[in-house]
């Protein structure tokens, strides 16, 4: 089953339940473009999260994005 962001439109339980499955992931990549950074990573991590909230909230995503498996 995909993780579509019709899934989680406006629900913040849903967002969170996507956010505990991906931020590891994400976090791993963004370490690499920090340069190993630990506190670099997790303050882009966090920021990139709010951005994906308040671009849901604000309507912005619309369902376009698949965000793999759950």
């Amino acid at each position: 089953m995909a993780c579509g962001c019709a899934t989680w439109l406006g629900d913040a339980g849903a967002f969170e339940q996507l956010y505990r499955r991906h931020s590891r992931r994400v976090y791993a990549v963004v370490w690499r473009l920090a340069g190993g950074h630990a506190a670099r990573a997790e303050d882009l991590v966090q920021e990139a999260f709010i951005r994906a909230w308040q671009a849901d909230t604000a309507g912005n995503f619309a369902g376009q994005f698949n965000f793999g498996p759950m």
